[in-house]
């Protein structure tokens, strides 16, 4: 009778409740009922059961359940139920995770279980407790596995994830660009207002003017003032330089980071880069924008974010520009002489979004969502280069920001655990080079990371305790990395400002760059002399192209869509194209191509195979309009990498938290290797394209592009 009263004891009438509570509650609850009736009524009977359940009884049992908690909790001192909070608070605080959600529980319980353990350990030794053996070993077992899921944390970094097949090894060019040796000392300083000079403790160093950013932003809150010392109307410009020592004029090279906390000193952390390019003939000053980052006590606590405040990076990197520019005419100023007018642009993280805005800003002569803000910069920018970039956080007109004749590179780590997907890849889609001079790439590293790009970041780049969550032993050295940046980045400029074509030429195919560090590398390139055949942005139309119609053979998959990227919008199309054991892909051109032997074909692909270690290769075949053809393997450049499925968190069996991205390649054939097989093939009266597959099962590919690359 007493566990029946207990049970009753919820649901249990008193006067209040029997004329005020009872009726409000079957009132709602008749009208929930024929709610969840309307709504799900159609449903076939067993389904309507199950929603029954889950959306009437479920609800009434976890409100049953909760008064029987709530009954247990008031027995508990309050002193207790204080720490229990306090730390449960602090716990996801500290390990709050986007991307390990399961681990975030875990360690949060196995923490305080594992440090509790060990404190009842010690008080029962104190006072000499004893219990039964049953219990005895309960608590042995829970403070092992409580023990294990710290040790997991703090001590392990996370398999090593190991690369399987390389197909980067096995990409063929004559073509060698060797990494270029030091030329210049240099000298390096600092540049700002007083208290920026004070910080730095340069005595050499400069005081620089201020900008107003109150046409990007109003204002900002009165606590991120008071920490600065400045408000927008009087945004002081702040930097570290590096150049060469040196008598002569050089090209200028603005770096700007990204968002970090801002009381870090983010542009530091490109120190490494700033040598490197200063050493090698270049004037380097990496920019000063903590004052635009997020703050953990001004964006967090005071809830006082600026928001999407990309536009107002680029103002202020141009603003730096510009200054620097006028400074190198003054003969007291240690710019003096020094500048050769041109100007390129380097950005990480949301400063590599920025420096795309930047460069647009140069070429307009409006703010887009404000007339009465003028630019007239025209600036010799022609060189834009994002690393790990955001994109869209500003949108000119509500779109994209679109670039047009202007050099550009990406550079993206497959672990990247911020922006955790090429999302790059869309502005670099909305770069237009229509001029031949200029041209565009992107590079994809296996097993860098975003945080490695900065010397002042961490490996997971968030929270310190958050980040242990990750699996960071999958990474590449720090340093590693940051030669990567430095040579890739050098090589980019040489190509871009100085105009070799040497190093032009190496972006083609990176395995030119003998001195990269050994690793895996998926790379992309166009130019203005491009003849685009199929780009997938015209229609939706399976059969037709930009200058061709398109015919699928025994494919086991045909359609046109985005690429996957990381389950994000990607503004890249392509075909998806499937075979088991044969299928062939025909493209026939609409016109006659004014081709030689000395220009391209050039293809991107992606492997978008699931569960697959196979290096991918098939045949392409050309032909003229006199019936004559000829056939080469993609080996002849390289095969095709598989996909690469990357884990996030530190123990992927618990949760899969992958990225699923597609990585792409461009692979750039010579049209003379075609006529070595044939001699009598004509190229410049071809007719048709074919994609051959076989010998393998199940293969899916993503084809991004087709077409000719001239060379002359």
């Amino acid at each position: 009778m007493k566990l029946i009263n207990k049970l009753l004891k919820p649901i249990k009438l008193d006067k209040m409740t029997k004329y005020i509570l009872l009726p409000v509650f079957i009132t709602v609850f008749l009208l929930y009922s024929w709610v969840i009736g309307f709504t799900f009524g159609q449903r076939k009977v067993f389904d309507y059961f199950i929603v029954i359940g889950l959306c009437l009884v479920l609800p009434l049992m976890i409100a049953y359940m909760s008064t029987f908690l709530f009954d247990f909790i008031k027995k508990i001192p309050s002193h207790v139920i204080f720490y229990i909070l306090t730390v449960a608070g602090m716990m996801i605080f500290m390990f709050d995770s986007g991307k390990a959600e399961v681990a975030n529980v875990i360690v949060v319980i196995a923490l305080p279980l594992c440090v509790g353990l060990i404190g009842y350990t010690v008080f029962r030794m104190v006072n000499k407790v004893k219990l039964k053996w049953y219990v005895n070993v309960l608590q042995v077992l829970l403070m092992i596995a409580s023990a294990g899921v710290v040790c997991l944390v703090f001590i392990y970094d996370g398999p090593s994830n190991e690369l399987e097949v390389n197909a980067f090894e096995t990409y063929k060019t004559d073509h060698v660009v060797y990494e270029n040796e030091e030329i210049y000392d240099i000298v390096s300083g600092v540049y700002g207002n007083a208290d920026y000079l004070d910080k730095y403790d340069d005595k050499d160093g400069f005081e620089s003017t201020t900008t107003s950013i109150s046409h990007f932003l109003g204002s900002w809150s009165w606590s991120r003032e008071k920490y600065l010392g400045f408000n927008v109307f009087s945004v002081p410009l702040n930097a570290h330089y590096y150049m060469p020592k040196e008598d002569g004029a050089y090209p200028l090279v603005l770096v700007v980071h990204g968002n970090h906390e801002m009381s870090h000193d983010s542009e530091i952390g490109y120190e490494y880069l700033g040598n490197y390019l200063a050493s090698r003939g270049y004037i380097v000053v990496s920019v000063d924008e903590n004052f635009l980052n997020y703050s953990h006590l001004n964006s967090g606590l005071l809830q006082s974010s600026l928001g999407n405040e990309n536009d107002a990076r680029a103002y202020v990197l141009l603003e730096h520009a510009d200054y620097l520019l006028k400074e190198s005419f003054k003969s007291d100023s240690v710019f003096s002489d020094k500048l050769d007018g041109e100007v390129a642009l380097i950005g990480h993280s949301r400063g590599g979004e920025a420096v795309s805005v930047a460069a647009f800003f140069n070429q307009v002569n409006y703010l887009p969502n404000n007339y009465r803000k003028k630019f007239s910069y025209d600036f010799d920018i022609d060189t834009v280069i994002a690393i790990a970039p955001t994109d869209k956080q500003y949108k000119p007109g509500g779109r994209g920001t679109e670039l047009k004749d202007i050099d550009y590179l990406l550079l993206h780590g497959t672990h990247d655990m911020d922006v955790s997907y090429l999302t790059g890849l869309n502005q670099y889609e909305r770069i237009h080079n229509e001029s031949s001079d200029h041209f565009k790439s992107v590079v994809n590293i296996y097993g860098a990371n975003h945080g490695y790009f900065n010397q002042t970041w961490s490996a997971a780049d968030t929270m310190p305790f958050g980040g242990r969550l990750y699996n960071t032993g999958q990474l590449i050295e720090r340093n590693t990395q940051e030669i990567i940046a430095s040579q890739l980045i050098y090589n980019f400029l040489e190509a871009s400002i100085k105009k070799d074509d040497n190093y032009k030429k190496g972006f083609e195919n990176l395995s030119a760059f003998v001195d990269l560090p050994k690793g895996l590398y998926q790379s992309q390139y166009h130019d203005g002399k491009d003849v685009i055949v199929l780009d997938y942005n015209e229609d939706n139309y399976l059969e037709t192209g930009r200058l061709a119609t398109v015919e699928g053979l025994g494919l086991s998959k045909w359609y046109e869509g985005q690429s996957a990227m990381d389950s994000k919008t990607s503004e890249v199309f392509g075909a998806y194209l499937g075979w088991n054991q044969s299928g062939q892909y025909i493209v026939t051109l609409s016109e006659t191509l004014d081709l030689s032997l000395e220009d391209d074909l050039f293809l991107t692909l992606a492997d978008n195979t699931k569960d697959e270690d196979d290096l991918i290769d098939f045949e392409i075949l050309l032909k003229d309009m006199y019936g004559q053809s000829a056939t080469l393997a993609l080996s002849t450049y390289g095969y095709l990498q598989p996909r690469i499925d990357i884990d996030i968190p530190k123990v992927p069996f618990i949760e899969d938290n992958k990225n699923h991205e597609l990585m792409m390649q461009t692979y750039q054939l010579s049209l003379e290797d075609f006529i070595n097989v044939n001699s009598d093939l004509d190229v410049s009266n071809l007719t048709s394209i074919t994609l051959k597959f076989g010998l393998t099962d199940d293969k899916v590919i993503f084809l991004k592009d087709l077409g000719f690359r001239l060379q002359n």
